[in-house]
């Protein structure tokens, strides 16, 4: 479709102006450091997780997503940039570029210059965006995403004006976005969408529709050959154990609780797990599938009514939430976020459809003032967003919370420390003594004794203090050095000076696997204190799991001397008899 002169300036304009936006809204990010989940850029190791010439065509190591199009675009961005800025503003102009073309897209859909326009404002805005633009490692969503767009800017102008040119620069773009992130699987949902909503005969649809389809494909059956032995419909996966209603319950609530943050932004970063659903929401699932049924028989119905399309094309976008619990089977119904990149511009699109219609009720002044007030809510929670990545540590906290026990932020974390004099405050100790722990088991009590070090510079509390001078005593254990072992432990229990130390330090040591170190400090403990029937207790469970039940039950029979009214002594010494009478 040639411009005319006014619709090309209309064109310039809103380009400027949605520039200005993002990098209004966005330009803190410049000061940011990395993130703690761009992992090869923060430890400095992109050779770490792409070893392999392989590894750019097919993504071997820590994930199993055929994406050779990210390999290549993050590999040549680390070797040419140390420093996050050039990155973040790479990021920002991606960004901007998608919502110049997903205003593209809705003006040459919809013919209507104002839907278009805030719609574009109002996703450019919103704070889902910041978490993505904060990545240095999602810059591929933005290129996928603009890849898709494209296509379907060719594929529309081709339904328009029909143009083999175009029809195989839409393919060409749809098989680009394939190499670049799963989110493309779902590109022949949009094109079904956009071929209904242009009153497409069935014949047409179907030799449209097809090169779509095969791309996608190929793109799941290589993902799955990724998944290899995880790939087990019928092991872990228990979608296929749920009925109709209960999938279609699941699939409703991942809707609802996206939609709910959209609107609400609390926090955009979330992954939901699904197995089976927790709460009872069949009430509202069900409004939700029966609204979402309703517009898909309205698009078929009205197609070529345009605020028919928006909601059709968002629900679309959940699609890919099916493939990824085939090949994630232990993790059933699992949502990211950044898949409904992509979508998200349509239920902004509806937005937009919304204040239109308002506008023919209310006053111009008023309208231009509640899209103010809507526009400045956004921009003040995407700078909220935008504060937890001020640091990597910051973030890796918010990122913690979000997914307790992440073993990759812990690992990151530890590495941020020891590349960098960083402050501990209260809410990073306790993914630190994590990751201290971790180490210790898998043998890098060096490591482990670097971190402890960092903790012990800052002023915290006396039970941090404390927990990490045991974990410290543990690493010396660990790392063959007796002597700082023992010195360290005689400093913590002349510090504190009480009977429950040497029970924290030998249900330390036992977690640890240093089960011998336990028991001598609990031996240390009874010489001390002989009738401390704790230590008598603690002493018998560790010899216990060790299977020496006979001298387990001989402690808790003197625990039982102490104290003869403690139920516990009576019940472990019963278990013990037991499973020393089965054993022999």
């Amino acid at each position: 479709m040639k411009l005319s002169l006014n619709n090309k300036n209309k064109y310039i304009f809103t380009s400027i102006l949605l520039i200005a936006i993002c990098f209004i809204t966005y330009w803190p990010v410049l000061t940011h450091k990395f993130m703690v989940d761009d992992p090869a850029f923060v430890i400095k190791k992109y050779s770490k997780f792409f070893t392999q010439p392989s590894d750019f065509f097919i993504q071997t190591p820590a994930t199993h997503h055929y994406e050779p199009f990210n390999n290549i675009i993050n590999v040549n961005l680390f070797n040419i940039f140390e420093q996050p800025a050039p990155l973040y503003l790479i990021n920002i102009f991606l960004f901007s570029f998608n919502c110049i073309l997903f205003f593209s897209l809705l003006f040459k859909t919809s013919k209507n210059y104002k839907l278009a326009l805030i719609s574009s404002i109002l996703f450019c805005l919103h704070p889902y965006n910041a978490d993505l633009i904060q990545h240095i490692t999602f810059n591929i969503i933005f290129f996928t995403s603009a890849a898709m767009c494209l296509s379907l800017i060719c594929l529309t102008s081709h339904l328009e004006k029909p143009s083999r040119a175009l029809y195989i620069s839409s393919i060409l773009l749809a098989l680009l976005a394939s190499f670049s992130q799963a989110i493309s699987i779902i590109m022949p949902a949009y094109a079904f969408v956009f071929l209904l909503y242009y009153r497409t005969n069935f014949k047409k649809l179907v030799l449209i529709i097809t090169p779509f389809i095969l791309i996608s494909i190929n793109q799941l059956v290589i993902w799955f050959m990724l998944v290899g032995s995880k790939f087990k419909l019928g092991t872990r996966l228990e979608i296929l154990h749920l009925s109709i209603w209960e999938i279609i319950r699941n699939y409703a609530h991942i809707i609802w609780l996206y939609l709910s943050n959209l609107i609400n932004p609390k926090t955009i970063v979330f992954m939901y797990n699904f197995q089976p659903l927790r709460d009872n929401i069949s009430l509202y699932c069900g409004i939700t599938f029966i609204t979402v049924l309703a517009v898909l028989i309205s698009l078929i119905i009205a197609r070529n009514k345009f605020y028919f399309l928006a909601l059709p094309l968002f629900i679309t976008g959940f699609l890919i939430t099916i493939p990824a619990a085939v090949a994630r089977p232990e993790q059933g119904f699992t949502f990211e976020p950044y898949w409904m990149y992509f979508s998200s511009i349509w239920i902004f699109c509806l937005f937009g459809s919304l204040i239109i219609k308002l506008a023919t009720k209310i006053n111009r002044t008023l309208l231009i003032l509640f899209i103010a007030i809507i526009s400045l809510f956004l921009f003040i929670h995407s700078q909220k967003q935008l504060s937890y990545g001020t640091s990597e540590i910051r973030y890796t906290v918010y990122w913690l919370k979000s997914s307790p026990g992440n073993a990759l932020a812990n690992q990151i974390f530890g590495e941020l420390y020891f590349s960098n004099d960083l402050p501990v405050i209260d809410e990073m100790v306790d993914p630190l003594l994590e990751q201290i722990n971790a180490y210790i088991k898998n043998d890098q009590p060096a490591l482990a004794i670097t971190l402890c070090n960092k903790i012990f510079k800052n002023k915290l509390k006396p039970e941090i203090i404390k927990r990490t001078a045991i974990l410290k005593a543990a690493a010396y254990e660990k790392d063959k050095k007796p002597k700082k072992n023992k010195l360290m432990l005689r400093q913590i229990i002349d510090t504190y000076k009480k009977p429950d130390i040497y029970i924290q330090i030998s249900s330390t040591f036992d977690q640890l696997k240093m089960s011998d170190t336990a028991i001598n400090v609990l031996d240390e403990c009874l010489l001390t204190y002989p009738k401390y029937k704790e230590a008598l207790l603690l002493k018998g469970i560790i010899l216990g799991n060790k299977e020496k039940y006979s001298e387990s039950i001989e402690i808790w029979k003197k625990g039982l001397e102490i104290d003869p009214a403690d139920q516990r002594f009576i019940t472990l010494i019963n278990a013990a008899e037991k499973l020393l009478n089965n054993k022999h």
